[in-house]
């Protein structure tokens, strides 16, 4: 075929198939005496392998050098280099998109929390909640306790979460969230059972896999104001917190469990609390969280 046609085959143009020729890298099978250039189809595979390789970051005198001997070890030893980049591009690339994914998520959550049209509804001290129907849930999970003197051990733990995450092709998202034991929130000793959890879209073979069970659950919109905590001021509702020892995620836990008792609902199972706010800034806004539990309203639950 002439060049033209061989270049509309190629997704090319004229210029860039006489350039080739002119480096020896591809030239036409046929010249005619008036001067038309002509190519086969079988050299649409040589076209499309340099395209390939140049895509990958090769020059095109090192690819001229491997076609010229397209049996060398060295032409096996670079296509085996590209295709485990291109891997790991690829793993890259899945890497952003679960970030992403999850960041949209978490902000689309808590646009429906605040959202006065969606069906929250609000309780004393400045609490949001809601009855929703939840479906099976997995994250990755690690033992974190958390006590007062011993923060480090407690972001140890938290770093060696991340890197057990990102070591299994699950990297860390913007999307903090615990569980705490339902033993621990049974005898209000929450800081002993706190674990670090890192939502995966699917059940995989993992022994740090935790399967939230799907079923009716109590959320809990907890809004923190960080600022007056790193001011050292008395933070304002929801709270009254009697001294600056009090934590706002145990007060907020403190508060659903007081109020669905006041319901006469039966709360069961493990606490999950995960972070809505995708930006902390400047803390001049305030960090949202959800907590929810498993919740048995009876004949009379909304």
């Amino acid at each position: 075929m002439k060049s033209g046609e061989f270049a509309r085959l190629c997704r090319t143009t004229k210029e860039t198939l006489r350039h080739y020729d002119r480096i020896g890298l591809l030239s036409p099978a046929i010249r005619g005496q008036n001067g038309y250039r002509f190519y086969t189809v079988a050299q649409f595979a040589d076209f499309s392998l340099i395209s390939a390789l140049q895509s990958t970051g090769l020059s095109l005198s090192e690819i001229q050098e491997f076609m010229n001997q397209p049996g060398s070890d060295a032409l096996y030893d670079v296509l085996r280099e590209r295709i485990d980049a291109l891997e790991n591009q690829r793993r890259e690339l899945h890497r952003k998109q679960q970030v992403l994914e999850s960041a949209l998520a978490q902000a689309e959550r808590l646009r429906g929390w605040l959202d006065e049209n969606a069906g929250a509804q609000t309780a004393s001290g400045g609490y949001r909640w809601r009855i929703m129907h939840c479906d099976e849930e997995y994250f990755l999970e690690t033992v974190t306790p958390y006590a007062d003197g011993n923060e480090e051990r407690f972001v140890g733990a938290l770093l060696e979460h991340l890197d057990y995450c990102e070591s299994h092709g699950w990297s860390a998202t913007f999307q903090e969230a615990y569980r705490i034991d339902g033993a621990c929130i049974a005898s209000g000793r929450y800081a002993e059972g706190f674990c670090a959890e890192e939502r995966i879209p699917t059940r995989i073979e993992s022994e740090r896999l935790r399967v939230k069970p799907a079923g009716t659950y109590l959320q809990w919109l907890n809004r923190i104001d960080l600022a007056p905590l790193l001011e050292g001021e008395e933070p304002a509702d929801p709270g009254d917190f009697d001294s600056p020892d009090d934590n706002p995620m145990f007060a907020a836990y403190d508060a659903m469990l007081s109020f669905a008792a006041a319901q006469g609902w039966r709360l069961s199972g493990d606490l999950y609390d995960e972070v809505l706010s995708l930006y902390g800034g400047d803390f001049k806004d305030a960090v949202y969280t959800e907590a929810s539990m498993l919740v048995d309203c009876g004949k009379d639950g909304a």
